[in-house]
């Protein structure tokens, strides 16, 4: 994962934001594009990064190349809790563990940079991959509603999970 965002990032962000197949899972509005194609427009390239963390931070998931293929945000909540928001936005990437492989880094800034107490992640009841990915990370099912379900580890967790 790298955390400096450069103009082409951003263009492969608005196409995964218009792709339907990425975004049925995501909470993002529908105008997300049009306001990452005006930041591309308006802003120095240099600022990009300070823009997209304004509202937590943002890493790019990328291939071996350094090309991003994904997306990971982290939000600080209430306390030392972080929520992890993560899509891989190439599709033909999709079933490789480039997921499972972000989110264990994610994972791992959460608790080592952050000093979390605790990672959630909410994934859509229907998103069958990504619920594999958050359990095959360690994440356990901790709350749910008829669309949601919250995914939760605590650092005790995962550190017994790394031991």
């Amino acid at each position: 994962m790298r955390a400096d965002i450069k103009p082409n990032d951003g263009y492969n962000l608005i196409r995964w934001v218009k792709n339907e197949n990425v975004t049925r899972y995501l909470n993002e509005s529908s105008h997300v594009a049009g306001e990452i194609e005006s930041l591309l427009e308006g802003a120095p390239p240099h600022l990009l990064t300070y823009y997209f963390n304004q509202y937590g931070q943002f890493y790019l998931v990328c291939d071996e190349q350094n090309r991003s293929i994904g997306f990971v945000k982290l939000r600080c909540q209430t306390g030392k809790c972080y929520e992890i928001v993560f899509a891989i936005g190439e599709e033909c990437l999709w079933g490789q563990g480039m997921g499972k492989r972000a989110l264990r880094r994610a994972l791992h800034i959460v608790f080592f940079e952050k000093r979390a107490e605790m990672a959630i992640a909410k994934v859509y009841h229907k998103n069958a991959r990504s619920i594999h990915t958050v359990s095959s990370c360690g994440m356990r099912r901790t709350k749910a509603n008829d669309v949601l379900a919250e995914y939760a580890i605590s650092m005790e967790e995962y550190l017994r999970r790394r031991a």
